[in-house]
């Protein structure tokens, strides 16, 4: 579990230290007065110390900001969030910089297919959504995409033999699968990472398709069949040699959460930096925030493969400046959020996934879906349910709420210890 400390408790903290040393200081000026010349009563000297000690140091403040944060937790549970950390409302509130994720954030974990190209000059097109639906029917992994995949019937008699499931290092899976008494290897992955394993006639030939019907804005799976492996531990060995013949172009679309527009609207009006830290490619991040109204252009778009040529320096002026990251890989996520904070940059992370789990736990605030992986959500601070985004406002009025509560009763302390100090003889 994340322990970050808000920034409210630092105050409090720094409170308790700064009137703790006035009254060390005093007690020790009132042992050495009494030392050199003692005017009352050993125990009368006691309780003078005992009274400068339970007067000047604020325990009640602690208790105060205890129950004020117990109180916004209560609210915040009624409208459908569960806080996993006291201070997670409290430390919305001083978020400077929210990571996203887009699919199964941004937008819903659902995902359909928009339609699929035929690459195959001997296999049809009724086959090859066969050879789909029996690719998804056999899969142990049951993601948003392979789900999608589910709407194409597959073959009665279809069996896996072998499996390498998906990785979201290579983003691809692999599956033996035995077809009327034949079995082959076929491949399902990103058509921008699969296209570069292809030879360069066939790289051609899909590249020239994905132009001609425009299928940038979607997000793009390359399906085929592996013709150079004999076993999945042969496939795990030859990742960047793999003899791919491609099959199909399969092309997915993502739904906008409709709540969404809110928690943007929140981050722009009170000066909230936001970025998207994803794994699809920029052309389908591009598409999906065009159509909530935030216009980004491809140079305002970095790849994970990009940020691998980076020097640090470069990285931390990369981070700082663009608001859009693709194609990251796990690792890519959590350097990006450790740059944030090393940069003494308060950031929260929003995810669902275990690709989004060590950016998650890293962060000064973690934030994860209901319907996101189990892991996920064990280690964030906030769990919103039913994935309700339209929460974050509410969170996020609830943390200035305490905020402003805990600094009313922290004055409050003060102003009391004030004049108890001024009208000390």
């Amino acid at each position: 579990m994340n322990l970050t400390i808000s920034p409210l408790q630092k105050k409090i903290n720094l409170i308790l230290k700064i009137l703790f040393g006035f009254a060390l200081v005093l007690t020790g000026i009132e042992i050495i007065v009494w030392y050199i010349k003692p005017n009352i009563e050993f125990v009368d000297f006691i309780r003078k110390i005992a009274t400068i000690l339970i007067s000047l140091v604020p325990q009640g403040l602690v208790l105060m900001a205890s129950v004020t944060y117990a109180v916004g937790i209560f609210r915040i549970s009624k409208i459908g969030a569960i806080v996993q950390k006291l201070n997670a409302i409290e430390s919305f509130s001083n978020v400077q910089v929210v990571c996203m994720d887009k699919t199964g954030t941004l937008t819903e974990n659902k995902l359909r297919i928009h339609s699929f190209t035929n690459l195959s000059n001997v296999i049809p097109d009724e086959e090859v959504k066969l050879l789909l639906g029996s690719y998804a029917y056999n899969s142990s992994d049951k993601n948003a995409t392979i789900m999608a995949l589910d709407e194409f019937e597959p073959y009665k008699k279809a069996e896996c033999v072998e499996e390498l499931p998906f990785n979201s290092s290579n983003k691809l899976s692999i599956l033996k699968l035995k077809i009327k008494e034949k079995s082959d290897f076929y491949i399902l992955g990103a058509f921008d990472i699969l296209t570069d394993k292809l030879s360069t006639e066939k790289k051609n030939e899909a590249l020239n398709t994905y132009k001609e019907k425009d299928l940038n804005i979607y997000r793009n799976l390359l399906f085929g069949k592996v013709l150079n492996i004999e076993s999945v531990r042969d496939a795990q060995q030859k990742l960047n040699e793999l003899d791919i013949e491609p099959i199909s172009i399969v092309s997915i679309t993502d739904t906008v959460r409709n709540d969404v527009y809110e928690a943007l609207d929140l981050f722009n009006k009170n000066g909230i930096g936001f970025k998207i830290l994803s794994g699809d490619s920029g052309e389908a991040i591009m598409a999906i925030l065009n159509e909530i109204g935030w216009k980004i252009t491809l140079d305002q778009i970095i790849s994970g493969n990009e940020l691998d040529k980076l020097t640090k320096e470069e990285f931390k002026e990369v981070v700082l400046s663009k608001q859009v990251f693709a194609r990251l890989k796990p690792e890519h996520k959590l350097d990006i959020i450790m740059t944030l904070k090393k940069e003494k940059i308060y950031t929260a992370m929003i995810g669902d996934g275990v690709n989004d789990l060590p950016a998650i736990k890293k962060s000064d605030m973690g934030i994860a879906m209901e319907e996101g992986s189990a892991i996920t959500k064990e280690v964030a601070d906030i769990i919103l349910l039913k994935n309700k985004f339209s929460l974050l406002p509410e969170i996020f009025d609830e943390g200035n709420k305490i905020v402003n509560t805990v600094n009313s009763v922290a004055k409050l302390f003060l102003t009391k210890n004030f004049l108890v100090m001024w009208g000390y003889n």
